[in-house]
């Protein structure tokens, strides 16, 4: 594996990458090789052809400067969560490991980096082998009071062959328990700013004096990174993640300056990477062969990286793959409330279940089950960040008259209220509840009335396996009766 350098004692210092080529005429070459992923989420468990996809991934990148000496490979955020369920049973460590292996000169953090809240994130910044940006962070570990080092650098510097190219870094705002863009620090300490332009034009007329390209290296999505162009001129290339949006060409965009700038972003889950020649002309950055490549059975292997992945997963979730159960057919998105219900019912002893039907992210598929599998079903988003996720389960004591006036209230919306009847106002009743609901009764009902008090259960995947546990154990399928 061609590994990225590790960071020079000055993290502003200018980084080498490959030579500077000088051609017949005596002009040095003005182009160089970009590469560039986002919204990987933790997919390295997810296999294609039988190898993970992160070895897969660092096998292409691996090709191309195997080739070209002049490559600059960056990513875009958000590695973590919605992939493997590895990282849930190390609280994040394994796909810290996971990414250690990628061959990345530089990385922004997302919003989904912070899941696990200050010390992961701490581990992951100051343990990475390549430099982690995030321009618009500042770090507060004690209230009104900023740490003298920050763990994000705004930019980085880099000579990639005779081109010097400057990266600066930016993240959007974090999410609630709604699932929703919330305003406020991630996790306490971790405060946002959301003067992205203010911050943007400061960081440029900064670092263009001594930069032929520079690039925004941020995780906005592309409709945020469209407006940030017409404002803030002197940015050249725009890496935009957060929409995962699969662009097979980049996106021209006028600038503030009058000059042309272009958006640029690779879809996500490891799916694909961007590809294409920077030229830096005397007045203008453009584009060359960019195209979108995707991985495929055939895209090579990183041999190392396929070894490490392994020893991540067998180091902490041995059991991965192992089939816990089987579904005697699909279990179709439909039906999964009902089976969270039964679930809930089985392990919690609950008497009804308050819970919204659209926190699935995939069918159950017919024939065994494991842990991965099931948790691509019940993946998990700690919103907000530091905290469990905004699908987790909960539970306490409603009166039959409080479960009464709640469904008089419903507004609508993807709501399953699995309640006993008839309901006798007078009666308490054991109700599992979802964080979303229990944490933002608006979203289902009109002028909620006070809730219960509520403990927490676990993440849905917990519950989930639990009963399917239970339900191999007494030979019986997943979703039989």
């Amino acid at each position: 594996m061609d590994a990225a350098p590790r960071l020079p004692p000055d993290p502003f210092a200018e980084r080498v990458i490959g030579r500077c080529l000088v051609g017949k005429d005596g002009a040095p070459d003005s182009r160089f090789l970009l590469l560039h992923t986002n919204d990987l989420q933790a997919r390295y468990s997810e296999r294609l052809g039988g190898k993970s996809r992160f070895a897969r991934l660092a096998g292409a990148l691996a090709a191309e400067r195997a080739t070209t000496p002049n490559v600059l490979v960056l990513d875009g955020g958000d590695a973590y969560e919605k992939g493997s369920f590895a990282e849930t049973l190390s609280s994040g460590e394994a796909t810290r490991e996971a990414l250690q292996l990628l061959p990345f000169d530089a990385r922004v953090i997302g919003n989904h980096d912070f899941a696990w809240g200050r010390e992961q994130v701490l581990r992951d910044v100051s343990q990475s082998r390549f430099p982690v940006l995030a321009a618009n962070i500042q770090y507060v570990p004690v209230e009104g009071k900023p740490a003298s080092e920050n763990p994000f650098l705004p930019y980085v510097r880099y000579r990639v062959g005779c081109v010097k190219v400057a990266v600066l870094g930016l993240v959007t705002a974090g999410f609630d328990a709604r699932d929703e863009q919330a305003k406020g620090p991630y996790d306490t300490v971790f405060v946002h700013d959301d003067r992205y332009a203010t911050i943007a034009k400061g960081l440029v007329e900064k670092l263009r004096p001594d930069a032929d390209v520079i690039i925004a290296l941020d995780h906005l999505g592309l409709f945020p990174d469209s407006q940030l162009a017409q404002r803030v001129p002197g940015i050249d290339i725009f890496i935009s993640s957060h929409t995962e949006e699969f662009l097979e060409n980049p996106n021209p965009v006028w600038r503030a300056d009058g000059r042309m700038g272009y958006l640029v972003e690779a879809g996500h889950w490891t799916r694909a990477f961007g590809r294409g020649t920077v030229v830096v002309g005397p007045k203008s950055v453009s584009f060359e062969n960019y195209k979108l490549v995707r991985l495929t059975e055939q895209t090579p292997v990183d041999d190392e990286v396929e070894k490490g992945v392994a020893a991540i997963e067998a180091k902490y979730a041995p059991k991965l793959n192992e089939t816990i159960v089987s579904a005697g057919k699909t279990i179709p998105l439909i039906d999964l409330p009902g089976l969270v219900r039964d679930a809930f019912r089985s392990e919690e002893g609950v008497d009804g279940v308050l819970i919204g039907g659209d926190t699935f992210f995939g069918p159950i598929a017919k024939g065994p089950a494991t842990p991965q599998s099931l948790f691509e079903t019940f993946f998990i988003q700690r919103e907000p960040a530091g905290t469990s996720g905004f699908t987790s389960l909960w539970k306490g004591t409603f009166t039959g008259a409080q479960l009464l006036e709640l469904k008089s209230r419903v507004r609508g919306g993807n709501l399953r209220m699995f309640l006993p009847s008839p309901l006798v106002k007078d009666a308490n009743y054991s109700i599992g509840i979802s964080k979303r609901l229990r944490e933002h009764p608006d979203v289902f009902f009109n002028a909620p009335p006070p809730l219960p008090a509520t403990s927490f259960v676990g993440e849905q995947i917990d519950l989930v396996l639990r009963y399917a546990k239970r339900r191999a154990a007494a030979g019986k399928t997943l979703d039989g009766p």
